[in-house]
């Protein structure tokens, strides 16, 4: 970057301070001192110019006057001279076609002329090789000369625009990098005394991720937060001793029309969001996006609220509070959406978003005290801040994290009055290391969730399951089905060994299951204390050398059986009045409408039989009728099977009329029947006993 001034001596304008935003966007400006009349050339990628010239500013000290205007290429930069490392001379007279040169030569003499082109295939005058010719149309326009380029001590361009072009040509040359550039000019005239001129710009950069350390004192509430940057330099230019500030709190993307609530669906990478009747859609997000806000966006394009929703990646589920980055989700990822029941927000729009910045209230500013030197392409690692914080050590039991033991764990509120932005975080004494960790943004005055940081080997935890199902306790019969409810019971042990000589503030996630739900606790300790969409979360102390501490989780659900009274026999429904889920009055209808279809089986046992003599008439006819033909030159012999077959005829049309009047009796018992099961509506709670009698 330079600024020429009246003397044209160059100066360099760099950059002096940068504000980076931890969604991608930063703020740069650079100083110059200048003077007199001039102007400054910037160069920006063409992918940026959009948004540098939206946020420009320049003035000179604390006034903007002695500034003009601006100017800047609308699209890539080319040359409209084309050079070669190889044949530099050959290209530049082959580009010049058309303009007018003069051409000294190695013997002395000169020549003026338009040029016409470049001939490669003419040979020497002794025919020995073909070399390239510059051919000249002379200036009065009479003749054509063509002569040897390698000839040629002196070309000087007489067309004032081409050699602009030719020095523009050389500046993109002779630096490769600005051939994707675009030159940005910031004018400035009168300007007496030297002044410092500042221009600020902002454009999209690359996101700058948090690392923290969290180092314990011998305290065992106190420790110390020290949160660090890594920041990278995607510029074509290198920062020197910049002045660095970090900005916490800006969010991702936002809408710029009319759908409402619409949020943004920009980021670095692209998910596809995959619904169980196999439609799909898309997302964008960024690795650090929570599982809660891509669960934002899709309610945004598909009106699904967020609690109706289950995200599964590679057979698990995502967890509320994590980040794509702790599943490994990259760009192209499929994430199959399962809805629960319930009903739909109304869809929004599509709409276009923008990239925008939180009201200043909303941010945390992290000024960097000295200055910050990045090479570009490249990255560094700065200080972000130090705190004295208290936490409280507990340990986390999660079997989603790990089974058999549990996980030192921290707890701490944010009172360092910033946004802490979420990332990695070591765990460490003043002496040695004890763990990784990982914790979500936390505003100020937010309490952390428990953040795992290492193995509690000295604790061991048995997990054991006694699922009951338990009687009827309500029937419902409508429209010819009886539906059954019985309640099911879970109970959770969690057996907890602590052989260590440490007291646990002990703290559980309980993965439950959709459709069940906690059923009233015994003790104060069952009472959870935070409840997410996929844990209860309870939290009870755990004393010393105890060899076993046994904490029940209780559930409940409910299932439905469906049995169509079509398919219920007597010894059933016998069963249901000894148990009371049905009264006389309700055994009295069914038990005849079981009657009326063992008369309806009776009628169609008959007509079985019916159907069978049938057949062996069909054969006697059958045997009769050959012999008839068989005796057909003998009247007298033939005459008795005759008399006989008439008989079996009359005997098969009674069998048919006895078949057909059975058939029209059994089809109207069972109509009566259906009729009389679907007549049939009796609901009622069912009070045993005993209410954890198991069904047996």
């Amino acid at each position: 970057m330079s600024a020429a001034g009246q003397s044209g001596a160059a100066v360099d304008m760099p950059v002096r301070a940068v504000a980076l935003y931890n969604n991608g966007y930063g703020v740069f400006e650079r100083k110059a001192v200048v003077s007199g009349r001039g102007s400054i050339e910037l160069y920006f990628r063409e992918a940026d110019m959009k948004d540098v010239l939206q946020s420009l500013t320049f003035r000179s000290e604390n006034d903007t006057s002695g500034l003009g205007n601006i100017s800047y290429e609308s699209s890539r930069p080319q040359a409209l001279i084309q050079l070669s490392s190889s044949n530099p001379l050959v290209d530049l007279c082959q580009s010049l076609k058309g303009t007018r040169l003069q051409i000294v030569f190695k013997a002395g003499d000169s020549l003026e002329g338009t040029v016409l082109g470049v001939d490669e295939t003419l040979r020497r005058q002794d025919g020995a090789e073909a070399v390239p010719h510059v051919t000249l149309l002379t200036d009065d326009g009479t003749s054509l000369q063509s002569m040897e380029i390698s000839t040629i001590e002196k070309l000087t361009i007489l067309d004032a625009d081409v050699r602009h072009d030719v020095q523009h040509a050389l500046e993109l040359f002779r630096s490769e990098k600005k051939r994707d550039m675009q030159r940005l000019t910031i004018f400035y005239h009168d300007i007496g005394d030297s002044k410092q001129l500042l221009v600020k710009y902002g454009l999209k950069v690359g996101e700058w991720k948090s690392s923290y350390r969290i180092v314990f004192s011998d305290h065992p509430s106190d420790f110390k937060l020290e949160g660090f940057a890594i920041i990278t330099n995607t510029q074509e230019e290198d920062w020197t001793d910049v002045e660095l500030t970090l900005v916490v709190g800006a969010p991702l993307f936002a809408s710029s029309s009319t759908g409402s609530g619409a949020s943004a669906n920009r980021g670095t990478i692209e998910l596809q969001i995959k619904e169980l009747v196999g439609t799909s859609f898309y997302v964008r997000a960024d690795p650090r996006t929570t599982i809660d806000e891509v669960k934002s966006k899709i309610k945004n394009q598909k009106g699904v609220e967020v609690e109706r929703q289950k995200l599964i990646y590679a057979g698990k589920e995502l967890e509320s509070g994590r980040t794509l980055s702790d599943y490994n989700i990259a760009n192209g990822a499929i994430i199959n959406l399962v809805t629960r029941s319930g009903r739909s927000a109304p869809q929004t729009r599509t709409s276009q978003r923008k990239f925008v910045m939180a009201a200043e209230d909303n941010l945390s500013f992290y000024p960097i005290h000295l200055p910050v030197t990045v090479k570009r392409k490249q990255s560094a690692v700065v200080p972000l801040l130090k705190a004295e914080l208290k936490g409280h050590k507990v340990v986390l039991y999660d079997e989603t994290i790990r089974k058999g033991n549990p996980l030192c764990a921290i707890l701490f509120e944010n009172t360092t009055g910033r946004t802490l932005d979420g990332g990695s975080v070591q765990v460490m004494n003043e002496t040695r290391f004890l763990g990784d960790a990982v914790f979500q943004t936390l505003h100020p005055g937010d309490e952390s969730l428990p953040i795992p940081y290492a193995v509690d080997l000295s604790c061991e935890v048995v997990v054991d399951y006694n699922v009951s199902v338990l009687r009827v306790h309500r029937v419902k019969i409508k429209e010819g089905f009886a539906k059954l409810y019985r309640k099911r019971r879970q109970r959770t042990l969690y057996r907890i060994c602590n052989k260590s000589g440490r007291t646990l503030d002990f703290m559980l996630n309980h993965l439950f299951l959709d459709g069940w739900e906690l059923m009233q606790a015994h003790t104060e300790e069952e009472e959870p204390v935070d409840i997410t969409d996929k844990f209860y979360q309870f939290r009870f102390i755990v004393p010393a050398k105890t060899d076993k501490k046994v904490f029940n989780v209780r559930e409940g659900t409910q299932d439905e059986e469906s049995i169509d009274l079509d398919s219920v026999g007597e010894e059933t429904l016998t069963k249901w009045l000894s148990k009371k889920i049905i009264d006389h009055q309700v055994y009295d209808k069914i038990k005849e409408t079981i009657g009326l279809r063992s008369n309806a089986m009776e009628k169609a046992k008959t007509i079985y039989e019916k159907e069978a003599e049938v057949r062996d008439v069909k054969d006697t006819q059958t045997r009769l009728r050959d012999n008839i033909l068989a005796l057909k030159n003998f009247e007298k012999d033939s005459a008795k099977y005759v008399k006989s077959l008439s008989a079996e005829e009359d005997k098969l049309k009674a069998l048919f009329a006895s078949i057909k009047a059975l058939r029209q009796e059994k089809s109207a018992l069972e109509k009566k029947r259906k009729d009389m099961i679907n007549r049939i509506e009796f609901t009622c709670d069912v009070k045993g006993d005993d209410d954890d009698e198991v069904e047996k």
